[in-house]
């Protein structure tokens, strides 16, 4: 009965404080290179490595794909698209970040007109959802895209050609 009433306490005062399951989450992105695989054409490609880090004292869950992480990744400016990542199989993973643990995602920007984007800073949201049931999943992320809820954002970064082709790391 103690412990019934201690959960509901803390239930109670997480709801009134407006803090969310997935307070403690930070989005960092980081702009690793910029392309061009055919010199003829305006698209570019960015590679972006986002970092999701559970900055809280207390393990936080979420749902994501497998493979296409991207379904939980929305962007700021529509003219940018993420590209989708091949692989072989594709299907729904809770996954659980501990205090401190950071969760790698690469992905691959293509904008068709750089002067669209030329003088935008873009952010980019991980939309937080725990839901391993399929539809539901699919749901909450349509939803989530539509409302705005539930989205970590990064600060912004800006789509400009990136310095160096290397880094070197201890």
């Amino acid at each position: 009965m103690k412990l019934k009433i201690l959960l509901l306490l803390i239930t109670a005062y997480i709801h009134a404080s407006g803090q969310n399951a997935y307070t403690g989450l930070i989005l960092q992105t980081r702009l690793q290179g910029t392309y061009n695989f055919n010199e003829s054409d305006s698209v570019r490609y960015y590679l972006v490595e986002l970092e999701l880090k559970n900055a809280s004292d207390s393990s936080i869950g979420f749902t994501c794909y497998s493979c296409t992480t991207i379904a939980n990744i929305v962007l700021d400016i529509k003219s940018v698209t993420i590209c989708t990542k091949l692989c072989p199989e594709n299907y729904l993973n809770s996954i659980e970040l501990k205090p401190n643990q950071v969760f790698f995602i690469p992905i691959v920007l293509r904008v068709s007109d750089i002067n669209v984007v030329m003088n935008q800073s873009l952010s980019i949201g991980f939309i937080w959802v725990n839901e391993p049931n399929q539809s539901r999943f699919t749901k909450a992320i349509q939803d989530k895209k539509k409302s705005q809820q539930d989205i970590i954002w990064s600060d912004p970064i800006s789509l400009q050609i990136s310095g160096n082709s290397y880094t070197i790391k201890q």
